[in-house]
C-alpha cells in the first residue's frame, strides 16, 4: 500500500499499519502527518489528530553552525472551536461538544515558554497544522533567517527574512533565530496574538554570523527553472468556489496526467486557498508575491522574500508557475485545498503519473482505472 494514498479508508473498528520506506537519498527535513478521510478530515485535524515527522540529517552534511544549533520543535495547531462545532453538527456528530475560545496550541499547550540562550542561533522547526484559510505569519521579534520550507532546504542560505514568515496552512518552515538580549521575553505572535513566548537566559553567547551554504539536492529535486516543460505537460490548476478546475472530487476523475521522467508545469491559481500536493514537491518558477514574477499571495502579509524562484514547496497560497519532475512513483497524486473543510466538501482532485506518456490536461485526461481493475477487465471480469 502506498503510504501517501489518501483514498484508502480505515473504517471504525478497523486498523491499518502504514509503512514508509525512505530512499537513501531522501532529503532530511521537517514534515507532519494527519488523517485524511475525505469528509472528516477537517473535524479530525481540528480535534488535534496531527503529529510531527522529522527526517534527520546525517552527521556532517550541514554547515557546522547549523549542525551545532540547539533545536526547538513547534507544532502549531489552529484552534477554532466555533467552526469545529459547526463542522461536527453538519456531519451529524453529536459526540463532539465544545465551548470557549482559543486561536492556537503550540505542542499541545496554551502559550508555552521556550527557553533559548541569548545571542545564540537556535533552529526552530515550525509545523503549521492548519486546517482553515488563515496564514500563520510567524514572528518572534528576533533576527530570523530562513533555512528550509516544507522539508526542503533553500539554495541561498542564509536568507534573512524581511518580515514574518507567512506559512500557509499545512506548511512548514525551518528558521534560525538569534535573540540579542539576555533575561528577556520575546512573544511569538500570530497576527497580534501571542501563541508562545521565547525566554532568554541571564548570560549572552556570542555567535558568529551565519556563513553561506547551498545543499546537495537529490535527483528528484533537480533545478527545473531553465528546463522547458515536456510537450503538453503545462496545465492550469484553479482552486475557487470550493472546486478544482470547476469540478468537485470524484474518485475516478483525473485532473491532469503526466508520466515518469516528464517535466511537469502547473499554472496555479489558489489566491484564497492554500494549495497542497501529495507525493511530489514542486519548484517555484515565478509568482506568489515575488516582485520578479508579479504574482500575489492569497491573504498573506509576511516577508516579501519568503517565496523565491527556485524554492521547493508542497503547500503554497497565491498565483504563480511551478514545476516538478515525477521520477520514481507512478500512480495517484492528490491535490487539494488545505482549508480542510473545503477539501471535505470536494475541493480536491487527483493527478495521475503513468509509466509513459503522453501528458494531458483537464478534460483531456481520462478516468482513473487502477492497475488491478484494468487486469480484471482485460481478463473478462466485471470490476465493481
Amino acid at each position: 500500500l502506498p503510504s501517501d494514498d489518501s483514498t484508502v479508508p480505515v473504517l471504525p473498528g478497523q486498523d491499518l499499519v502504514y509503512q514508509t520506506s525512505l530512499p537513501d537519498d531522501h532529503m532530511a527535513g521537517t514534515h507532519w502527518l494527519h488523517p485524511h478521510r475525505h469528509g472528516s478530515t477537517a473535524l479530525q485535524v481540528a480535534g488535534g489528530a496531527a503529529l510531527a515527522l522529522i527526517v534527520e540529517d546525517p552527521p556532517g552534511t550541514l554547515p557546522a553552525q547549523v549542525e551545532a544549533a540547539p533545536e526547538v520543535l513547534m507544532v502549531v495547531m489552529q484552534i477554532d472551536l466555533e467552526m469545529t462545532q459547526r463542522i461536527a453538527s453538519r456531519a451529524g456528530d453529536s459526540w463532539f461538544q465544545l465551548d470557549g475560545s482559543l486561536q492556537a496550541l503550540v505542542n499541545g499547550e496554551v502559550n508555552p515558554s521556550i527557553t533559548v540562550a541569548a545571542g545564540e542561533w537556535t533552529r526552530f522547526r515550525v509545523i503549521y497544522a492548519g486546517w482553515l484559510a488563515e496564514t500563520l505569519n510567524f514572528n518572534v521579534g528576533c533576527e530570523m533567517v530562513l533555512l528550509a520550507k516544507d522539508g526542503i532546504y533553500i539554495r541561498d542560505f542564509p536568507r534573512s527574512l524581511s518580515g514574518a514568515a507567512p506559512i500557509p496552512a499545512g506548511g512548514r518552515a525551518d528558521v534560525l533565530l538569534r535573540c540579542p538580549n539576555a533575561d528577556a521575553a520575546y512573544p511569538v505572535t500570530w497576527d497580534g496574538t501571542t501563541i508562545a513566548t521565547v525566554i532568554t537566559g541571564e548570560t549572552t553567547k556570542a555567535a558568529a554570523d551565519l556563513e553561506p551554504w547551498s545543499p546537495s539536492y537529490p535527483s528528484y529535486l533537480q533545478d527545473l527553472r531553465s528546463t522547458e516543460p515536456s510537450p503538453n505537460c503545462s496545465c492550469e490548476t484553479r482552486l475557487d468556489r470550493e472546486e478544482v478546475n470547476g469540478h468537485l472530487f470524484e474518485e475516478d476523475f483525473v485532473l491532469h496526467q503526466s508520466f515518469l521522467g516528464a517535466v511537469v508545469e502547473r499554472s496555479l491559481r489558489a489566491r484564497d486557498h492554500p494549495y497542497h500536493q501529495h507525493v511530489y514537491p514542486f519548484q517555484v518558477i515565478s509568482g506568489f508575491g515575488h516582485s520578479e514574477g508579479g504574482g500575489t499571495r492569497g491573504g498573506q502579509s509576511g516577508a516579501a522574500n519568503y517565496e523565491m524562484p527556485g524554492d521547493w514547496h508542497d503547500t503554497i497560497a497565491g498565483t504563480g508557475i511551478v514545476r516538478y519532475q515525477p521520477s520514481r512513483f507512478a500512480g495517484k497524486v492528490m491535490v487539494h485545498c488545505h482549508r480542510l473543510d473545503h477539501e471535505d466538501k470536494g475541493m480536491m482532485s487527483m493527478e495521475v503519473v503513468r509509466d509513459s506518456g503522453p501528458c494531458t490536461c483537464g478534460s483531456a485526461a481520462t478516468r482513473w482505472i487502477s492497475p488491478i481493475a484494468l487486469l480484471l477487465t482485460l481478463a473478462g471480469f466485471k470490476y465493481l
